[in-house]
């Protein structure tokens, strides 16, 4: 049987390879999700940003610190490969990092 997949708005968007332009907004205190958009001067504060691919533009635009960023889980694995040899992240931000075995290989899942 057929497996049953539903696509979502960001990935229609995707796949007609066009991001809608948003420009000059101001986004206060709330949640966006960034995949299938172009964000042109654009401003997040206290928002909560939802990143679940790499199908989005950030051009000029300004996030505050304290804006949470949520990653989704393929996202985070590209960040781990990435971060494989950086020892920083393992000790500061071990959510980012793969999995090391002690006979020196590592696990992404």
């Amino acid at each position: 049987m057929a497996e049953e997949h539903q696509t979502s708005g960001a990935e229609l968007l995707a796949a007609l390879g066009h991001r809608p332009d948003v420009r000059d907004v101001w986004f206060n205190r709330k949640t966006v999700t960034l995949d299938g958009f172009s964000f042109h001067n654009c401003r997040f504060d206290q928002c909560q940003l939802h990143v679940a691919s790499t199908n989005f533009d950030l051009n000029h635009c300004f996030i505050s610190d304290d804006t949470i960023i949520y990653f989704g889980d393929e996202v985070v694995k590209a960040v781990r490969l990435f971060s494989r040899r950086n020892t920083w992240i393992y000790d500061n931000l071990p959510y980012f990092a793969p999995a090391r075995h002690e006979d020196g290989t590592i696990s992404i899942a």
